[in-house]
């Protein structure tokens, strides 16, 4: 049986690392964090939006370019 994704665990991943990030900014310090993600679920894309530097897609959806992993030549 194929493994299901869990919205709830995506979206308090991202809320952690928000979280984060806010209370590094409070404290004047510089973070940066780093997400690679294949599979995050489009309600969780949409209302994080204003957090994402890049948006890939192996099969070109919505017009998206192919990321560098799956641009990979044999």
């Amino acid at each position: 049986m194929p493994l299901q994704s869990d919205p709830e665990k995506y979206q308090n991943i991202f809320e952690y690392i928000i979280e984060l990030a806010a209370s590094y900014e409070e404290k004047n310090r510089i973070c940066q964090f780093i997400l690679v993600d294949n599979d995050v679920p489009d309600h969780i894309v949409n209302d994080l939006s204003g957090y994402i530097v890049a948006h890939f897609s192996s099969e070109r959806v919505n017009g998206l370019p192919v990321g560098f992993i799956d641009d990979a030549e044999e």
